[in-house]
């Protein structure tokens, strides 16, 4: 097992496993009239202000309902296909306009 150095130094046996460890923590104080408090405040404003100005200005600020309309772009080819079927298999009856389509339907009678 890994031991910090200070700790092989110390211990004679190295068959010593580590049961426990802790972080360190520091804590910082400052007063409310230092620069460092006034500088954590001001970064915290400018965070708040910084989000409301970008969403502002791409108009998304409470936006509750939006609306996008879609046409869809249709050409008309003059084409027709058409395909009845009957009650029995094989009893399809074809027509269409393209000669592909006719050629590939042997029951299209145009």
């Amino acid at each position: 097992p890994f031991l910090p150095p200070s700790f092989q130094k110390t211990t004679k046996c190295r068959e010593q496993m580590i049961v426990y460890t802790r972080t360190l923590a520091r804590h910082y104080f400052a007063s409310v009239f230092s620069f460092a408090f006034l500088f954590r405040v001001l970064v915290i404003l400018g965070n708040i202000l910084f989000a409301f100005f970008i969403a502002y200005g791409t108009k998304n600020l409470w936006v509750k309902e939006a609306f996008y309309y879609e046409r869809p772009e249709v050409h008309f080819k003059h084409q027709l296909y058409a395909v009845l079927t009957g009650s029995t298999p094989g009893s399809e009856i074809a027509f269409g306009t393209s000669p592909t389509f006719n050629e590939a339907m042997p029951s299209a009678k145009v």
